[in-house]
Order: C-alpha cells, then sequence, then structure tokens
C-alpha cells in the first residue's frame, strides 16, 4: 500500500512558523507558510522562516493558508520563491497575502475557496470547515485519504457571540467524528489555561466604557490583522462621539483590504487621517496604530519615547494595548508601559483587565473538540513544548490511549500507512533567519559573534611590527567600544600595551594566539571576554589579513 508523508516545517515546540506538507507519490500540497518573531537570542534578526529546501524539486501541486496571521502567511513570499504553485485560500486570508506578495514583486495564481467547500488537488480531497478566531475567515480540514480520515482544528476558539457571525462549525467537526477520524491534529497555543476564552464581545464593552470614561485621548494599539478588534474600535468609538484615526502601515493595510471586502462597512465614516486629529477635541479622537509588541520602530513605541512627531500624549489621556505579548516580547512591552505610566498616562492591557482576548481555544474548548473529533491517534501542534505536553495531558484525559498521542519536533517525518502511524525519519531543518535583505545567509555562528558584541563588547588591537617581524615599529594602537568608558579606561590600556611589548621581546605569536591572549587579558583583570580583532602590520603591509571568529 502507498504511504501518506506528513512533514511539520515549524510550529512545534515554537510560537510561529506553522507550515506543514502533505505527500503521497511523490506530489505535495502544502499548509501554510508562516513565519516566526525573533527572540531574546536572535540579535538583529527581523524573522525567521520554515526551511524550505525539502521542497526543491518536488512536485508542489498547491498550497493552501488556513487564515491570515503572520505566523500562517508570513513566509509564503520565500516559499514562492522555492516552488511554484496555486494558492487556495478564503477571502480575506488571500486579500491580505496578496498585498505582502505584491509588496516583494510576486505574482500568484490565487484561488479563492469559501469555509464549507471540498477540494479535490491530485490525490489529495479537502473537506474544510469554519472556525472562529481572532481574524474572520479561519477554516480547519480534513483530509480524505485511504489510511483513513485526518482532521486538523486550524488556529480556533469557540466563541459562542462571535462579533462577525463566524462560529467555529461544531457540526462539521462532529459530522467528521461519527464517519472515524484516524488523525487529529489540534491548536496547543492556550492548552495549559484552564476554562474557556472571552468572546470578543466582551472586549468591545470594556473599549466602550474606557472610550465614555476617558477624558483625554485614547490609543489602541494591537495586532493589525485582528480585524475583529479594529471593527470594534471603530464601532464604539463612534457611539462615544469619537473619530479613529491610524497610523502604521501595516494597519493601513488592513483596513484597506478588510473595507474592500466589506469586513468593515458599516463604519467607513468614522476614520479619519492623522492629520485630521488636531481638528478635533482631544475627547473625541482614538487613535488606532501599530506596536502592541514593543518593537523598536512602531508608533506606539515613538509616542511612548516622545520622538512621533504627529501626537504627543498627556496627562489623563488613555492607552489600550489589546493583545499579549509573544513570548520574548514581555520585556520591550512592560518598558513601553513603564515609561507611559511615568508620564500620567493610564495604561490597559492584558486580557485579565478585559481589553483582550484570545483566539485560541483554552483546555474546555480542546477537550469538547476532543469529544467530537474522537481520533484514534491524536497530535498537539502549534506551540511551544509546554503547550504540546499539555495537550497531550488533555488527551489522555479524554481517553486516548498514550501510545497514540505524538509528540513531534520540527522536521520529524510521519509515516502513515494502512491506518498506521509512526516518525520514520527527521529532517533536521536549518534556522533560515530573514536579516534585513538576507534570506538564510545568517549562521547561527554569526548570532554568537552579535551576543558577544552586545554583552561584552570589542577591542580593536593594531601590531605594527618590523619587516622581519621580530620588533615594534610603533606603539599597539587599541580601540575598545562596548567594554570600558574612556577616562577610566587609561590605566588598563597602558597595561595592555606593555603587555603586548612584553611579549613581542620574547617571541612572535600568530593572529590567533594574539586574540586568545589579549581576550585572557581583559578576563583576568574585568573577568569579561570581549570579542578581540587584531590587526597585523608588517612595516608598511598588511601580512596576515584579520579574520573572524566564524573562520577559526
Amino acid at each position: 500500500m502507498k504511504k501518506l508523508l506528513m512533514i511539520p516545517l515549524g510550529g512545534l515546540g515554537e510560537i510561529g512558523r506553522n507550515s506543514t506538507i502533505w505527500e503521497y507519490e511523490n506530489q505535495i500540497v502544502v499548509v501554510d507558510a508562516g513565519l516566526k518573531f525573533p527572540g531574546e537570542g536572535d540579535w538583529g534578526v527581523d524573522y525567521l522562516i520554515p526551511d524550505f529546501s525539502y521542497l526543491k524539486n518536488k512536485k508542489v501541486l498547491a498550497v493552501i493558508l488556513t487564515h491570515s496571521h503572520e505566523d500562517h502567511v508570513g513566509a509564503l513570499a520565500y516559499l514562492l520563491r522555492e516552488v511554484k504553485a496555486p494558492i487556495y485560500g478564503t477571502p480575506l486570508t488571500l486579500g491580505l497575502a496578496e498585498h505582502r506578495l505584491k509588496e516583494q514583486g510576486i505574482d500568484a495564481d490565487l484561488i479563492y475557496l469559501k469555509p464549507e467547500e471540498n477540494l479535490n488537488i491530485g490525490p489529495f480531497h479537502f473537506e474544510f470547515a469554519q472556525v472562529s478566531h481572532s481574524i474572520p475567515d479561519g477554516v480547519g480540514y480534513a483530509l480524505n485519504t485511504s489510511h483513513g480520515l485526518i482532521v486538523h482544528s486550524g488556529d480556533f476558539k469557540i466563541d459562542n457571540t462571535p462579533v462577525d457571525g463566524q462560529y467555529t462549525d461544531l457540526a462539521r467537526f462532529t459530522e467528521w467524528g461519527k464517519r472515524g477520524v484516524n488523525f487529529f491534529m489540534s491548536d496547543s497555543t492556550n492548552a495549559d489555561e484552564p476554562g474557556q476564552v472571552k468572546s470578543e464581545k466582551i472586549v468591545g464593552k470594556n473599549l466602550d466604557s474606557i472610550f465614555s470614561t476617558c477624558k483625554g485621548l485614547v490609543v489602541v494599539t494591537t495586532f493589525a490583522s485582528n480585524v475583529h478588534r479594529v471593527n470594534q474600535v471603530a464601532e464604539y468609538a463612534r457611539k462615544n462621539g469619537r473619530k479613529v484615526a491610524v497610523d502604521g502601515r501595516a494597519m493601513h493595510i488592513t483596513i484597506e483590504t478588510a473595507r474592500k471586502l466589506g469586513y468593515l462597512k458599516s463604519v467607513n465614516d468614522v476614520f479619519i487621517s492623522m492629520e485630521g486629529v488636531s481638528r478635533h477635541p482631544r475627547n473625541k479622537v482614538v487613535v488606532l496604530t501599530t506596536g502592541s509588541q514593543g518593537e523598536p520602530m512602531s508608533v506606539l513605541r515613538r509616542i511612548a519615547s516622545r520622538e512621533y512627531k504627529k501626537l504627543q500624549l498627556e496627562k489623563g489621556d488613555f492607552v489600550i494595548i489589546s493583545a499579549d505579548p509573544i513570548p520574548g516580547n514581555e520585556r520591550s512591552v512592560n518598558s513601553i508601559i513603564n515609561t507611559l505610566m511615568w508620564q500620567g498616562v493610564e495604561v490597559f492591557h492584558s486580557e485579565a483587565l478585559g481589553v483582550h482576548t484570545s483566539g485560541h481555544a483554552k483546555q474546555e474548548e480542546l477537550k469538547l473538540l476532543l469529544s467530537l473529533v474522537k481520533p484514534k491517534y491524536f497530535m498537539p501542534v502549534h506551540g511551544e513544548e509546554r503547550h504540546l505536553v499539555s495537550h497531550a495531558r488533555l488527551a489522555e484525559e479524554m481517553l486516548i490511549h498514550p501510545q497514540r498521542i505524538l509528540l513531534l519536533r520540527s522536521g520529524d517525518k510521519l509515516e502513515i500507512i494502512d491506518g498506521k502511524i509512526r516518525v520514520v525519519a527527521n529532517l533536521s531543518l536549518d534556522n533560515i533567519y530573514v536579516d534585513g535583505l538576507g534570506v538564510g545567509d545568517l549562521k547561527e555562528v554569526v548570532l554568537h559573534e552579535r551576543s558577544i558584541l552586545a554583552r561584552e563588547g570589542v577591542v580593536v588591537v593594531g601590531i605594527r611590527l618590523s619587516d622581519r617581524g621580530n620588533e615594534l615599529l610603533k606603539d599597539p594602537e587599541v580601540k575598545a567600544l562596548g567594554l570600558l568608558y574612556e577616562k577610566s579606561s587609561e590605566e588598563i590600556l597602558a597595561d595592555l600595551k606593555n603587555y603586548i611589548k612584553d611579549i613581542v621581546a620574547s617571541r612572535i605569536p600568530s593572529k590567533r594566539e594574539w586574540e586568545k591572549m589579549i581576550s585572557q587579558f581583559f578576563f583576568d583583570r574585568l573577568m569579561r571576554k570581549p570579542y578581540v580583532v587584531v590587526l597585523l602590520f608588517n612595516g608598511e603591509k598588511n601580512y596576515e589579513p584579520p579574520r573572524s571568529r566564524a573562520e577559526t
């Protein structure tokens, strides 16, 4: 019997980079192509994307997008540089994806789906189910195979009062469960959170209350893609006689696309330009912008640091951070909150204060979906290790046998044959970093060097020797950056120069030996190990060019 392969390229043991390969008879469908935002150790990196190298020279029939959040579609342009295939998705998903692709100069064949549609692509037979999430038009899916029915929840929550009327289609999941589900993959992002996610409508009521009580200007920041939140901000601003000014490029794109597709039809009249803010009383304006993750160049960051020319906050103004920080961004977000509150600005943030609710199901919702789908095999997806393990434990509570609960790593190759499932290999995926215009040219060794520069500083030493290389022609030149305050460093740098002279008097080390000895010098004196670069000169010419640590 022919085998079906499933390979997760990301999304396991991490938040983001969600992308899954389905392969049958050497034909492939890719579901999602997401990015991951950098963590604390990713110095200077813009974001990370999946390693798509497995797909080179393979027959990729299609790419299916489950929804338009960055962690599911943000790497689509990079995928399409590797493969040529049509893109399937719901209207808002493709509308936002199209903007991203055009920005990178990529034309794609975009094919619109309805949530209730079935889709046949080569040997693959997909069915879809509408799911409620923090953005409209999300879907889960089922894959009909000769090895049994496979179901993926997509990113979902169970909201009984969704603001857009898009419920999670529990009837569809129930119907799949009645047909018999061999393998179920389910969103684990909130699997360690008890209870159930609050409805988006509760957030709207709290926004209404804040807009009505604030005597000054209100700034709201949220994920640009959160169309539900954008719509509620506009709706309750208008109810309270406020206009909404928008800034932030991603926010403008989302609003433009949502308007075009009819998602903001009833509130179009409330929007004004940032230039129009000064023409309205402060208590009649809401500014909607980006920066909920504390991004360095975001509008909210610039407002907090008083570097934003279009607007200055005053004591009595309110800021609403209507999003939870992605893991790794907590410190950056907290620094903005501290800065704003020190200025006398009232700050509302987090789900606990009622200005945000998650788009991902918590434990009771996860258990409900498990009870409807009733799978033989279960695999938690989309989350860090703690989320995956918590979801696996929930599955055990729902009486799924532990031996049929699969905890995988990204890159694990899962073989499904004759209804049985097993891991047969691992692809050993690389971390692909996007850094400026560079894609994949940044390696871990460079990040390690950047971490040293950030923590310890850099010392550059120029040593000029005679033509024979056995004596100094002039005093060593030393430049220390990020290591010592210049005025207090004279004594130690003088000691370093004498240390170098003493060494030259007895022997001439190689460049690498010089770097090790000078690094040890600073460690002995300061308990620090800066990044050391030694430039050796012989007479008037360089006789040993500088090398990076990566070359050694």
